[in-house]
């Protein structure tokens, strides 16, 4: 999660909920508060609604002045951290991933454009901003896809699950997982690397673009050295019943 500019909010939480997000209090400069968005608790700076179903994911604009939140609604939201105002709604089906570019003039959005059995054909969508115009789309079939832009801006990547397989119990699991790096001016594929392990879950790379940091299918977090597609690391998690949601 990227912080806010150090003239707002040197550090900040947010809480998801269904169909509201709530920005908590952090640390505050000596300024005065620029801000008209009423608290509902006095450890809440802010609560932003206006979603109808469960928000799975949001991400900051670089210059920290908006958040983007996406939701089980089908919509992207966008709204002023100031005010709390919403100021653009985009159409995206079930959203489950978002990234701005560093520049913050794209925003990728990865999620479900069409539920089935046993997984969801996932899609990508790329927005230019601030207007909220859809200028490219990718598909993927049986998984909803993560994305994140490259620290340069000048490549994303997106990661999902390309073969499944079914258990005696009926259980179906990932057996090999894609990321998968474009470029972002034209979308054209520049390279793929593959795990073997399972999904690929909530990836996140490293700010000089060189290591790819990941969830894997048995609750291991995995790192990927980028030249070579080798995964150097992997942290298990000791625990009876580990699951792991996010890393950054």
């Amino acid at each position: 999660m990227q912080l806010l500019s150090r003239k707002s909010v040197v550090l900040a939480s947010i809480l998801i909920m269904a169909g509201a997000i709530f920005f908590g209090r952090g640390l505050w400069n000596s300024g005065p508060k620029q801000t008209d968005c009423p608290p509902v608790h006095p450890d809440t700076y802010c609560v932003f609604a206006g979603h109808q179903d469960y928000v799975d994911s949001v991400a900051f604009s670089p210059d920290g002045k908006l958040l983007a939140s996406g939701s089980w609604d089908g919509t992207i939201r966008l709204w002023e951290i100031a005010t709390g105002h919403q100021v653009l709604v985009l159409k995206a089906n079930h959203v489950r991933s978002l990234s701005f570019s560093p520049d913050g003039k794209f925003l990728l959005s990865g999620g479900c454009r069409k539920f089935g059995l046993p997984h969801c054909d996932g899609e990508i969508k790329l927005w230019e901003m601030p207007a909220g115009k859809e200028i490219r789309s990718f598909y993927y079939k049986n998984d909803l896809p993560w994305v994140a832009f490259n620290p340069d801006g000048q490549m994303w990547l997106s990661s999902a699950c390309m073969q499944w397989r079914r258990d005696e119990w009926d259980y179906n699991y990932c057996v090999e997982s894609e990321v998968k790096f474009r470029e972002t001016r034209t979308g054209q594929k520049v390279r793929s690397f593959y795990d073997t392990n399972g999904r690929i879950d909530s990836p996140t790379l490293s700010l000089d673009g060189k290591w790819l940091a990941y969830i894997s299918e048995n609750s291991s977090v995995r790192i990927m050295n980028l030249d070579t597609g080798e995964v150097t690391r992997s942290f298990s998690v000791q625990h009876e019943r580990p699951h792991l949601l996010s890393v950054a």
